[in-house]
């Protein structure tokens, strides 16, 4: 993340202000998120760079080189599998094992899996479907039994997770 002149470190400052409607503190001048981590990038950027390699509408095949980024994405994903992060909701102080968060290391996997299939890359496909059954596997714990529906994060599987109810188990 960057300031809008181009600045690495956005540093935030509490202004004292009443906020909106008179009641809304801290009011905030910059932006503290880029020291939050969120380990949902790595399977959204994986996902995007799918259609490179899958849609046969494209004419051009991505370079031999673009392959190392997505050994890179998948290595990420596999590193980042069990670490607490902030979250899409970049809770501050507080980093927990996020639903939303192995959601995409599942699509990210998918994604990998399908562009292993297409390069015909054993050792793509082998890792990606390993990840992609982990991610699933984790999905899982945050459902939550008693309330039928998905938690945001596996410590707090009590709290809905977007509404979302299944009815019958998460499967690749």
């Amino acid at each position: 993340m960057y300031s809008i002149t181009g600045e690495k470190n956005i540093e935030e400052k509490i202004l004292n202000l009443k906020g909106y409607r008179n009641n809304n503190k801290p009011v905030r001048l910059g932006n503290d998120a880029y020291t939050h981590i969120q380990n949902d990038v790595y399977g959204q950027v994986m996902v995007s760079l799918m259609p490179l390699y899958i849609d046969k509408r494209l004419t051009t095949q991505p370079n031999s080189k673009s392959i190392d980024i997505i050994h890179f994405l998948l290595n990420k994903i596999e590193e980042t599998m069990d670490q607490p992060d902030a979250g899409i909701w970049e809770f501050r102080n507080r980093q927990q094992r996020h639903c939303y968060t192995y959601l995409f290391h599942w699509a990210g996997s998918r994604a990998a899996l399908k562009i292993g299939k297409e390069i015909n890359n054993q050792e793509l496909i082998i890792k990606a479907e390993k990840l992609r059954n982990l991610a699933a596997s984790n999905i899982e714990k945050c459902y939550s039994q008693t309330k039928r529906q998905y938690s945001r994060m596996v410590e707090f599987a009590s709290l809905k997770f977007n509404g979302c109810q299944r009815k019958k188990p998460f499967f690749c």
